[in-house]
């Protein structure tokens, strides 16, 4: 996931190589917001395969998505957000035998 100065969070991608075996991966991944006036906050998250994935931000668990990468799901996030470090978390269960790959996709916008 990449931070940009706009405020907009950005991730390709997430591929395992090759099938899977093990039922659970977690990811964890920091960002800092440089303003205290945060204005929005949504999370587009993806999974290709069979699984599920939830998401925490801040300690909190924000959603759970079962979708596809094609169609993913939108999770509002402005209320779990603040000034400084934030730290988004994804506890991601797959299907063993299925090939998969989960994404994120995010925007913030917020005042300086």
């Amino acid at each position: 996931m990449v931070s940009t100065n706009t405020g907009q969070l950005i991730s390709p991608m997430i591929w395992y190589p090759g099938k899977v075996t093990e039922y659970t991966e977690f990811f964890r991944y920091s960002f800092e917001i440089s303003g205290s006036d945060i204005i929005y906050g949504s999370l587009d998250v993806g999974l290709r395969g069979e699984g599920t994935i939830e998401l925490y931000l801040n300690d909190n668990q924000i959603g759970t998505a079962k979708a596809s990468r094609d169609s993913p799901t939108r999770l509002y996030i402005t209320s779990y957000l603040k000034p400084g470090k934030n730290v988004i978390a994804a506890k991601v269960t797959a299907t063993p035998g299925s090939y998969w790959g989960w994404g994120l996709d995010g925007l913030i916008r917020y005042n300086k």
